[in-house]
């Protein structure tokens, strides 16, 4: 079944789980191999794939999203952004870091029967 996102609000979203991760980190994490952390002030965005309408922003914190594997990212979407009914090759791990995620199923995007994810809420999508 197709997955609808309709997303309303600026959101933040973490996908997946880290299977490798990042080999040198900088500030603390510096001569730490195997460890990432990510504080609010990193900001490494950059335009989202053409595989998403235009105006999301990505910063991928693990892994590598062109290939295959496990990899973790962080999305930015502006106020109203709508993504179409969709299918995922591999499960996807959604968490809500801030704004209103709504997401539902189905061959349509029908924001009246999608589902509600605040700051903090959590999705798990199966391939």
């Amino acid at each position: 079944m197709k997955t609808v996102v309709r997303l309303l609000g600026a959101v933040t979203l973490l996908l997946g789980t880290p299977a490798e991760v990042l080999a040198q980190g900088s500030g603390a994490n510096a001569g730490h191999a195997g460890h990432v952390m990510i504080t609010p002030d990193d900001d490494d965005w950059v335009d989202a794939p053409a595989s998403l309408p235009a105006g999301a922003r990505v910063m991928v914190i693990d892994g590598d999203p062109s290939a295959a594997g496990e990899f973790t990212m962080r999305l930015w979407f502006p106020a109203g952004y709508e993504i179409a009914p969709h299918l995922h090759p591999a499960d996807e791990h959604v968490t809500v870091l801030s704004g209103t995620l709504y997401m539902g199923l189905g061959e349509t995007l029908d924001p009246d029967v999608a589902g509600r994810l605040p700051p903090g809420g959590f999705a798990m999508m199966k391939a």
